[in-house]
């Protein structure tokens, strides 16, 4: 099973989250969108419609060692809808590749997760209902 999240702002207020308004991205608690210099990775082709399709394209690639010292490379890559993959080459073998087609049993789970600007605002309104009607009972026993 494929697991990851998203975090984007609707920044241009059309109700499609489009790759620019993405601010985090992990899939297997990985993040593609803060990348070292060691990892290289991204996310592109990205959109989403609350309660519509998702559709992404990400990767990550992984270079340790050097060519003909023990040189290797590790490469993932999700493409929302059509497969993912893990390629592994080294300087010894000409590689392997993990291929997996996404089919017509594939399931997809997506959910919408409150910003935090929400949560906040439902506190501060629960604060403020339990003032008021601790006021009002001051105010009849008076």
């Amino acid at each position: 099973m494929l697991n990851g999240r998203f975090f984007a702002e609707d920044r241009d207020l059309n109700g499609v989250f489009s790759s620019e308004e993405v601010t985090s991205f992990t899939i297997y608690g990985q993040s593609f969108t803060n990348c070292t210099s060691v990892r290289q990775c991204g996310v592109s082709n990205f959109s989403f419609t609350p309660g519509g399709a998702l559709t992404f394209s990400a990767y990550d690639s992984v270079e340790s060692g050097k060519w003909r010292e023990g040189w290797s490379r590790t490469t993932r890559g999700f493409e929302a809808g059509r497969r993912f993959y893990t390629s592994y080459e080294n300087d010894w073998s000409v590689g392997s590749v993990h291929d997996y087609e996404v089919t017509a049993q594939t399931r997809f789970a997506i959910s919408a997760v409150p910003e935090p600007q929400t949560w906040l605002m439902m506190g501060a309104g629960i604060a403020l209902l339990g003032a008021a009607k601790r006021r009002s009972r001051r105010s009849r026993k008076a």
